[in-house]
């Protein structure tokens, strides 16, 4: 299995240059949809354990913003569902 890694994420929004800017989560993902190749494993769920069946992929996506927000990396903004990077 080839799967996206939070390193591969980390490494994406950081080439990207977002300092100072705010983005949706949505917006984000889109991100890293477009300056990643995802596979069809990617695709698949996390963990079908959960009520919500989110894609391996966007799993990944949230488990690195919400590091980076508790380690003060990016901002969280709850009432938008945005991150200032």
């Amino acid at each position: 299995m080839n799967r996206i890694s939070s390193k591969n994420i980390k490494q994406i929004l950081s080439r990207l240059n977002l300092s100072g800017k705010t983005l949706s989560t949505n917006q984000i993902q889109n991100l890293i949809r477009n300056n990643y190749n995802l596979t069809q494993d990617d695709y698949l769920p996390y963990t079908c354990t959960r009520k919500t069946k989110y894609p391996f992929w966007i799993s990944q996506v949230q488990r690195v913003l919400f590091h980076w927000s508790h380690s003060g990396v990016i901002i969280h903004h709850p009432n938008s569902v945005s991150y200032t990077f």
